[in-house]
């Protein structure tokens, strides 16, 4: 595996306006490319990036979490889909407290104190959380592609400076997409092909988000018709039994009008 070192993030802290440096690297983890995931893995966990540990299939946040348990930390995988925290690979049911997860009581009270003052949620908290004696925390957010830092992840780094941690104790790292890796590149693929158009939808109009322009809307609109499309000619039959063949939107309002029925 390959480690490198990269130039700090700086995140705008949404309370206060401040800006902060967040330490990053980039790390070259090893792809699976053992067999295809079982059929009854669930499809959130199928989603999950390829990576082999100890010569089985994992995901990116639990060969983080291995890579730093043979620096003599522990950690959980924290996970906010199911509010769980995972340690295995394939994730099984988890564990909903950090103190079942075994840790010790003074990182149990580390842990709790930030997830209460998170509103008892684990939504925002960086993907990797470890701890090692005699009464060290690190929190390490992981980030496969051109996956970004989003705004609950800004939030939780500000209630954690608020309760007295230090910016040291935080770190983004930066994983290679596998099929990347095994094309033997070194660095992500073009942002405007890297992430499914779809994906990049979805997360710029979700809740939570700052609402996007309409112009950036029709833009992101008409890649989600690109890739649903453009692979090869669609038709599709229309009235009585008529075929005819569409032209690709190219715009947010040539997108809605050709989800309505068309008059031939």
């Amino acid at each position: 595996m390959e480690i490198t070192k990269l130039s700090p993030k700086m995140l705008a802290l949404p309370g206060g306006g401040n800006t902060v440096s967040i330490a990053r690297q980039l790390w070259a983890l090893e792809p699976w490319e053992g067999d295809d995931d079982e059929p009854e893995l669930p499809g959130y966990w199928a989603i999950k990036g390829k990576f082999s540990v100890n010569g089985s299939r994992s995901c990116a946040e639990l060969a983080v979490l291995h890579h730093l348990r043979g620096s003599g930390w522990d950690g959980r995988w924290v996970s906010a889909w199911g509010e769980r925290l995972f340690s295995e690979w394939p994730p099984g049911p988890g564990v909903k407290s950090i103190t079942q997860a075994g840790a010790p009581r003074w990182a149990a009270e580390i842990f709790d104190r930030l997830r209460a003052a998170n509103g008892g949620r684990l939504g925002g908290f960086f993907d990797v959380f470890v701890w090692r004696v005699p009464g060290e925390v690190r929190f390490y957010e992981v980030k496969v592609g051109d996956d970004d830092i989003n705004l609950n992840q800004c939030k939780f780094v500000e209630r954690a400076l608020d309760l007295g941690h230090r910016l040291e104790e935080f770190m983004i790292i930066e994983v290679l997409e596998p099929t990347a890796r095994r094309a033997g590149r070194l660095g992500f693929r073009r942002r405007d092909s890297a992430r499914p158009a779809r994906a990049r939808f979805r997360r710029a109009t979700s809740n939570g988000s700052p609402p996007p322009s309409l112009a950036a809307r029709s833009r992101l609109a008409g890649r989600v018709l690109h890739a649903e499309r453009a692979s090869k000619p669609r038709s599709r039959a229309k009235g009585l039994g008529k075929i005819r063949t569409e032209r690709l939107p190219t715009c947010w309002h040539e997108w809605k009008r050709a989800r309505m029925p068309a008059c031939t």
